[in-house]
């Protein structure tokens, strides 16, 4: 039997013709390849906050948390700032680091094509929850932009944060 570059076993020319034995040897490969994927897990990883300006501190009862799936060069992330009483939020853009370094483009409208999604949670207020899109700011860390045009998401932007709001994201991206 040959295979191919991944692998899978088919007939060669010089095999003996034997249907159900090499579709049964092809079925086994094919099912050897993909369980992997329908059973894969989380990891989980602490993502670094960090801002433009002064590092913002989450102090007690705050928790930052995250956890990812890797398959390939395809990771997906998901993260949370649980906002604690005494956080400091720091100054300046917000950003935290990602679990695996992302491919980087020059080109930065490459970028802008996986983006992901935030959410911000103003706990105080409950019409007060904005939307957000998670970009990539360079190889090692996300960004944030509000999606109603106030900004990126900083220690008082789209609001004041207090203790009980949360910043969520989700996003997909190829790993360098």
């Amino acid at each position: 039997m040959a295979t191919t570059d991944l692998g899978l076993p088919y007939p060669a020319i010089t095999d003996a013709p034997n249907g159900p034995v090499q579709i049964g040897d092809l079925a086994k490969a094919v099912d050897a390849r993909l369980k992997p994927l329908t059973e894969q897990t989380w990891t989980g990883y602490t993502p670094l906050w960090t801002a433009s300006g002064v590092n913002p501190v989450i102090n007690s009862l705050g928790k930052i948390s995250g956890r990812y799936q890797q398959t390939g060069k395809r990771v997906h992330c998901v993260g949370r700032i649980s906002m604690g009483t005494n956080t400091s939020w720091g100054t300046g853009l917000w950003y935290v680091t990602l679990p695996v370094q992302a491919r980087w483009d020059s080109d930065v409208q490459f970028q802008m094509l996986s983006p992901g999604a935030a959410y911000c949670f103003d706990n105080s207020d409950t019409g007060n929850r904005f939307g957000a899109i998670a970009l990539i700011a360079d190889p090692n860390k996300l960004m944030f932009v509000t999606s109603n045009g106030a900004g990126n998401v900083s220690q008082n932007i789209p609001f004041i944060w207090a203790t009980s709001d949360h910043l969520d994201w989700s996003i997909t991206y190829e790993a360098a």
